[in-house]
């Protein structure tokens, strides 16, 4: 009897130890799996991470050493066939890596990247994805109303102030100030302002801002020389996208030159641009127009330059030019643009209104003229600068 009781409480503890074994065992089972679970997901959510990286990357090298052409324009097959030549929507870049791919979206007027990556899941199962975004850095190039190297003179009745195009025309409550002017130089006249003159925005004097010197385009430089481009009395010419080197423009009377993409001209000689009477330069809308000169140019009332989309980053012109008064502006006329003229000085003509910015060795606003500095021109980027990539971080999908 104790024999077979004794028997009796070895299998009973035999089988709670096998019940209590298999319980234990498919715990382990389960957390197995969970763990494989998760490790899938580490895995698949890194590797979604590092294509999304690898594409910034990739996104970024294109900007830097091949001009945006392995890019297309959104919402399209086509190629960009330059950054500032993509269509009027933001560049993308799709592409991938082993066990990974990306999209990414370069924002064209707030340049900023954002890059997603995508990780395979196995099957009936969504993709892991993680996204990063940065912005786009480079110096601007037009951080003031006027800059320049050694002087900045106003005369009397100047009117400096701002407002931003990308809010529509000056004017009404597009009105600022921020017409902010500066110059390099810490001499007790670096800055004159003459009567009744009046700068709405901060003079700051030694501000220490470097003004890189202007570097064409290696597809201008490398361009054939198309000759001049010369248009006689009553001639009009169409510029659509694209480069041209010219040795200059002359234009005769009643002559009208139109451009209707984005167009960079490179001019070699001196003076750059020659004008009888009632001419014009329009910039239709929808284009853009940068013009590179080696030579001095005077934009006069007989050369009337129409810029109808009313954004003064759509016509900016970069001067090589190192002799006194490389740029002038006057006339009486509505200057909508900015100058970049690192070498040479910078004349404001009488009553003449600059929308825009200007800078250069010198400026001068001759009496009655006004700048009304566009701010949206800080986000024009330095072409000699370096780019370089700021505010990391990931974002939520």
């Amino acid at each position: 009897m104790n024999r077979m009781r004794a028997r009796g409480q070895a299998m009973l503890i035999a089988m709670l130890l096998l019940i209590l074994l298999g319980g234990l065992g498919a715990v382990a089972a389960t957390r197995c799996v969970h763990e494989t679970q998760l490790i899938r997901r580490h895995v698949g959510a890194s590797r979604a991470f590092w294509a999304a990286e690898a594409g910034l990357q990739r996104a970024f090298w294109d900007i830097v050493n091949n001009d945006c052409r392995s890019m297309k324009e959104a919402g399209t097959e086509v190629l960009c066939e330059a950054c500032n030549r993509c269509g009027d929507g933001n560049r993308v870049l799709a592409g991938g890596l082993a066990g990974g791919a990306y999209l990414v979206v370069v924002h064209k007027d707030d340049p900023h990247i954002i890059s997603t990556g995508s990780s395979g899941s196995g099957a009936g199962m969504p993709p892991y994805q993680r996204r990063i975004e940065v912005e786009l850095g480079v110096a601007p190039l037009f951080g003031y109303g006027a800059f320049s190297k050694d002087s900045i003179i106003l005369r009397n009745n100047v009117l400096i102030d701002s407002y931003d195009s990308r809010q529509g025309d000056y004017g009404g409550q597009n009105v600022g100030t921020q017409g902010n002017i500066a110059t390099n130089s810490a001499a007790t006249d670096a800055v004159t302002v003459g009567s009744d003159s009046e700068v709405k925005g901060s003079v700051v004097k030694e501000a220490g801002i470097g003004m890189d010197p202007v570097v064409v385009p290696d597809v201008l430089q490398a361009s054939p020389s198309l000759g001049t481009l010369a248009l006689f009395n009553s001639q009009a010419k169409v510029l659509s996208g694209g480069d041209y080197k010219y040795s200059k423009i002359v234009m005769a009377d009643n002559s009208a030159l139109s451009v209707t993409g984005d167009v960079s001209i490179y001019l070699t000689d001196s003076p750059a641009i020659s004008s009888g009477t009632n001419n014009q330069v329009v910039i239709n809308d929808g284009a853009s127009l940068k013009i590179y000169i080696e030579g001095a140019v005077a934009l006069t009332p007989d050369l009337v330059l129409k810029n109808l989309s009313g954004k003064p980053q759509n016509f900016i012109i970069y001067s090589r030019y190192a002799g006194a008064n490389g740029v002038v502006i006057s006339g009486g006329t509505d200057f909508k643009g900015a100058v970049y003229a690192p070498d040479t000085d910078i004349v404001v003509g009488p009553k003449t209104s600059v929308f825009g910015a200007l800078a250069g060795k010198t400026v001068t606003v001759s009496a009655k003229a006004k700048i009304h500095f566009d701010q949206s021109l800080s986000k024009v980027a330095n072409p000699t600068s370096a780019a370089s990539l700021h505010n990391w971080q990931e974002k939520p999908l």
